[in-house]
């Protein structure tokens, strides 16, 4: 994934409508979102990809979640598959490609779990290993049920391994993202002024 969209011209990356939508009620992370929560950001996703189908535009647009939120709403109990097919038609219509940055659930715990513990802080002391195992229990889940959603997808798609260190993870998921668009005939258009590795 390239650092910014300002590295390519003709990407566009949009923000992951989970987090609009954690940021926009407030949350402290999925396992607070209710199902109307879940359904907003559905929705949101699908009329974002409706636009795009109906505006005839021919650039690139990098989705971080998309239909695998679906995959998130089951890891914290809120089943939404029901929607699968409205996601599986639009991104077929998009000549959807499909860029799965699998990371283990120790890895990934290891590199939130600050962050989970700073988001805890704002509950009683005694309250903070009850959030503190949610989010592990969370996290743990969601990694076999986003395999199952990158498994049932028929669209071209790639598997990168980022479970090692941030910066060897950027580059590997660069590099896929690259050979993947050059795969399929995709010119990313780098902008004369990126600087960007």
């Amino acid at each position: 994934v390239p650092q910014s969209s300002t590295e390519y011209k003709s990407l566009i990356a949009m923000q992951e409508m989970r987090q609009i939508v954690v940021h926009k009620h407030n949350l402290m992370g999925a396992i607070f979102m209710e199902e109307a929560d879940e359904r907003e950001i559905i929705d949101s996703d699908l009329r974002r990809m409706d636009r795009i189908l109906s505006s005839g535009d021919d650039r690139i647009y990098l989705d971080e979640c998309n239909v695998f939120t679906l995959a998130h709403s089951k890891a914290h109990g809120i089943d939404v598959s029901g929607y699968f097919p409205d996601y599986y038609n639009r991104l077929r219509k998009l000549e959807a490609k499909i860029l799965f940055l699998d990371v283990c659930q120790e890895t990934s715990w290891e590199r939130r779990k600050s962050r989970y513990e700073e988001r805890s802080q704002v509950f009683p002391p005694e309250e903070r290993e009850h959030v503190m195992g949610r989010y592990r229990e969370y996290l743990f889940a969601l990694r076999p049920l986003l395999i199952e959603v990158y498994e049932t997808l028929d669209f071209p798609k790639s598997v990168v391994d980022v479970s090692v260190s941030p910066f060897e993870s950027l580059c590997r998921a660069r590099d896929a993202f690259e050979g993947l668009a050059m795969s399929y005939g995709i010119e990313l258009l780098k902008r004369e002024d990126s600087t960007q590795p």
